[in-house]
């Protein structure tokens, strides 16, 4: 929820703040809806909670096992096998803890350094597109809230093991990268021409 909510939003204050305030009228609607089907609040956090709390154990056990290996091998990791993801469809996991015990420090600086560049040449392409170009505006605010959303799922998600997560990765990765590549070498004349 944190991810989803996270890209969306940072869609939205890329968009427009009207867009932002229909969001948070629907979001608003969406949860009194839902808070009116379990008749009071407590009824769905405490539903919530007992699930959350199973859930939070597993992932304290897998960051705790990641940040042993760690401190065993601080700089450089285990390596893939020396610090392996248990299980790909389960939410106990934390990517970057995965990272820290698998490659190490350095291991995990290169990555959050690759993903901060990327994220900044988006950004610095967002920031010089033409309010004409609606359709390369939209693929750009888009891309940019679902890396956030992939980032921000990391936290609880091993998304780097998950094929599915990587897939959307790889293509959110090659769709901007092509789209900066486009406005950074020449001047894009429309919205229509890639």
């Amino acid at each position: 929820w944190l991810a989803g909510l996270s890209g969306a939003l940072i869609t939205l204050i890329l968009q427009s703040q009207r867009k932002l305030l229909t969001f948070a009228a629907g979001a608003t609607f969406l949860a009194s809806l839902i808070f009116g089907f379990y008749g009071r609040p407590a009824t769905l956090t405490e539903q919530v909670a007992q699930v959350e709390l199973t859930r939070a154990a597993q992932q304290r056990t897998q960051i705790n096992a990641d940040k042993q290996i760690w401190s065993e091998h601080p700089w450089f990791g285990a390596g893939m096998n020396g610090a392996p993801v248990q299980a790909t469809e389960s939410l106990d996991g934390n990517v970057y803890f995965h990272l820290l015990a698998q490659t190490g420090g350095v291991g995990l600086g290169l990555y959050l350094l690759f993903a901060l560049m990327f994220l900044q040449s988006v950004y610095r392409t967002w920031n010089d597109l033409p309010k004409s170009h609606h359709w390369h505006r939209v693929l750009t605010s888009g891309g940019i809230g679902g890396l956030i959303a992939f980032h921000a799922s990391g936290l609880y998600w091993s998304t780097l093991s998950d094929s599915h997560a990587m897939n959307l990765y790889a293509f959110l990765l090659g769709t901007l990268g092509y789209l900066c590549e486009q406005y950074d070498s020449a001047l894009v004349p429309d919205d229509y021409s890639l």
